[in-house]
């Protein structure tokens, strides 16, 4: 088995508020500017997290990817909905669809019995199957037939107009971004390090809460000498102030890359985090970055 080695670098140069904790109570900016080499950089660098912290996120990231060998929580991306907004998404006519209400429980459902709907509450979950009709030949009829639904959850109505396709089972998050911010807020608060940890652990696990907003990637594409960049993934965790960005780094030749290679004024913007999967990169290989940032405050 091949081990991914997590390293992660904290920049405590920010105008932070209450969520980052400066060592010693002194931060050193980080200079944005021109690229820098190496040894230039260095400097920038205030707090590398305790590798004992570090070690204990890798051994419960290592755990998780064991426990979750072959198997596939959703082989299509699970939908996001927002309050008071009706969408069109694409439901299992074969499976159960599963519902889940992140901020409180499911107390209603509201839908057309007569297009062969069957669902059924417990708790902050919701279990939705469209009934199939078995033909006299002994075939089996899916339906086909788009079905509109509501769903009370957390005091705040939730609607999707369903069109069934024989897919796999989808799951389906209500968030309420308020509620996300304040949730976000309680969670991440605290030990800067720790909560670092966490996210990145969400995130090299593949985990995304659905808590987390998705924005459009700035980086679609750079080209270095030795690598190439391309950003898969951005998130704004509400109530925090951070985003998340997920990189692909994909080497032009024997390489070794490290997390301060990537302090670039035209990379990061007010960096938190930087962690790799891997430093070391063969011709073509491709590893993962991950860059938490801190979203700077608009003046007025």
């Amino acid at each position: 088995m091949r081990y991914i080695f997590l390293t992660v670098m904290i920049f405590l140069a920010l105008p932070v508020s209450s969520f980052a904790v400066c060592p010693g109570g002194t931060c050193t900016p980080v200079t944005q500017g021109p690229a820098k080499t190496a040894e230039d950089q260095s400097d920038t660098v205030s707090k590398i997290i305790p590798f004992s912290v570090i070690k204990a996120a890798q051994k419960a990231y290592y755990r998780e990817k064991k426990r979750t060998a072959g198997k596939s929580y959703d082989v299509l991306p699970p939908v996001i909905l927002r309050p008071e907004r009706i969408q069109w998404i694409k439901i299992s006519s074969t499976d159960v669809n599963r519902i889940v209400c992140t901020n409180g429980k499911i107390t209603d459902v509201f839908y057309s019995v007569e297009k062969g709907i069957k669902v059924q509450t417990a708790g902050h979950e919701a279990y939705l199957k469209l009934q199939v009709k078995v033909l006299p030949d002994g075939k089996v009829e899916y339906s086909s037939i788009p079905t509109e639904v509501y769903v009370v959850c957390g005091g705040n109505t939730y609607g999707f107009i369903g069109r069934p396709y024989r897919i796999p089972s989808r799951t389906i998050y209500l968030v309420n971004p308020a509620a996300d911010a304040a949730k976000n807020a309680e969670l991440y608060a605290g030990d800067i390090d720790k909560a670092v940890v966490s996210i990145l652990k969400k995130v090299f696990s593949d985990r995304i809460p659905p808590g987390w907003e998705k924005v459009d990637p700035v980086i679609m594409g750079k080209s270095f000498s030795n690598i190439r960049l391309r950003e898969l993934a951005r998130y704004r965790i509400t109530g925090i102030g951070i985003t998340v960005r997920v990189l692909t780094i994909t080497a032009k030749q024997k390489t070794r890359v490290l997390e301060k290679d990537l302090l670039r004024s035209d990379i990061t913007v007010n960096p938190i985090a930087i962690s790799l999967e891997k430093t070391n990169l063969s011709p073509s290989e491709t590893t993962r970055a991950v860059i938490i940032e801190k979203i700077p405050e608009v003046q007025s």
